[in-house]
């Protein structure tokens, strides 16, 4: 019987077959020998020069200021730091970059105070404005009357705000003319009214910790 079962086995494991006992030794290569951008220089029996390029660019200027690498070249580029200066002191700029004048942007409008302000619309065209917001205020909106009459759009939320304008709404009862504020308020109450249990428990409880603030 084990005489058999040794020969299932050895029909079912081939002879060639390799283990993980008979597996060869994983070896790692080394970076810098198997870089493409290396440079390898024989210097000596057993002694190897390696040089790879760092993978970003120099940086012009450098805080180094006796740098033992022969590899770290002084930019000229840019200004770099005095060489020799004693130890603790702040470095400082060569002579010849120290009465350079910084270079001024122009701060925008909005953001300068100084900046001149122009007031180009007259009295006509901001009623004019007025009057298209009240008549039709979904097709005049604030951002084609803003590029209309060439200003901001907050001009237009100040001058022609939609609080006091009458619009036409339908009701249960038919056509009624409301003010626009109240049309919201009305379109916030049905959304409130849709909400669940969770959603309206959440709402109060932000609400709450808003007054507390």
């Amino acid at each position: 019987m084990s005489t058999l079962l040794r020969t299932r086995q050895a029909i079912r494991t081939p002879r060639n077959a390799r283990s993980f006992v008979a597996r060869p030794k994983h070896t790692i290569k080394d970076p810098l020998l198997s870089a493409s951008n290396s440079k390898v220089t024989k210097l000596a029996p057993n002694l190897t020069l390696i040089h790879r390029p760092p993978p970003t660019a120099e940086s012009p200027i450098s805080y180094i200021t006796n740098p033992s690498s022969p590899f770290l070249k002084p930019s000229t580029a840019a200004p770099t730091i005095q060489a020799s200066r004693p130890y603790g002191t702040i470095p400082t700029l060569p002579e010849s970059h120290a009465n350079v004048p910084p270079t001024v942007h122009p701060v925008p409008a909005r953001f300068n105070p100084n900046s001149p302000q122009s007031f180009h619309l007259n009295q006509a065209q901001i009623e004019e404005m007025k009057q298209l917001r009240e008549k039709d205020p979904r097709g005049n909106t604030v951002e084609k009357l803003a590029e209309q009459f060439k200003c901001s759009r907050l001009f237009v939320q100040m001058i022609a705000p939609l609080r006091d304008i009458v619009v036409r709404v339908k009701s249960s009862d038919g056509i009624e003319e409301i003010t626009e504020a109240e049309r919201r308020e009305r379109q916030r109450l049905k959304k409130e009214n849709r909400w669940g249990e969770r959603k309206t428990i959440t709402k109060e409880v932000r609400k709450r910790r808003k007054a507390l603030w």
